[in-house]
């Protein structure tokens, strides 16, 4: 498992090689490197593991430190029996501190609604 760095991040290490032309004959050059990556966690352990929360409620107490690290990162969902990518852009800071039934959209399909009443109808 790779070292822990905090804040949702661990540290990976790798390499890479190239074949490099010498004066009478090639060389191989091998390079280490490492690099912070985020966590591949479901997004209520992401957050909690990020702010270093045992509860998301607790979590939700820092919302400044998770608008910024929530923004520009990219959420795969697999509900639906199908999976999608979708990017946090910054228009989801206007979103935190917001309950469910307070956050309005347009359906493709349909009347506007709010996101409590989309998740109790869509999956029931």
């Amino acid at each position: 498992h790779p070292p822990n760095l905090g804040e949702g991040c661990d540290i990976w290490e790798g390499y890479f090689q190239s074949l490099r032309p010498g004066q009478w004959k090639p060389y191989i050059k091998i390079d280490t490197s490492v690099s912070g990556m985020m966590k591949d966690l479901n997004l209520i352990d992401f957050i909690c593991d990020a702010v270093g929360a045992q509860d998301p409620r607790d979590a939700m107490r820092k919302k400044m430190v998770l608008q910024r690290m929530l923004c520009s990162l990219k959420i795969a969902t697999r509900h639906g029996g199908f999976r999608r990518v979708y990017k946090i852009n910054n228009s989801a800071r206007k979103v935190f501190g917001q309950p469910p039934s307070q956050l309005k959209f347009k359906q493709e399909e349909g009347p506007e609604t709010n996101a409590e009443e989309y998740f109790m109808q869509k999956y029931k």
